[in-house]
């Protein structure tokens, strides 16, 4: 019999790497993160996805420029 160790992410994703489900797990965070402060400062606009996704799609590039002030 072989023992299997697995991590479980908090969307419910099964993992074996431990690497991995860390990378995972921390974009996961990220994109909560990023979706829990648009639905506060964004509540009412239609523009409420675009947001979000631009935010997700350029964190590398917001992330630069955030650290650059």
């Amino acid at each position: 019999m072989k023992e299997i160790k697995s991590y479980k992410l908090t969307n419910g994703q099964i993992v074996e790497s431990k690497s991995e489900a860390i990378r995972l797990q921390k974009k996961i965070d990220f994109e909560k993160a990023v979706w829990l402060i648009v639905n506060e400062k964004i509540a009412y606009n239609e523009n409420i996805t675009m947001v979000g996704d631009f935010i997700i799609e350029n964190a590398d590039k917001l992330t630069a420029i955030l650290n650059a002030r």
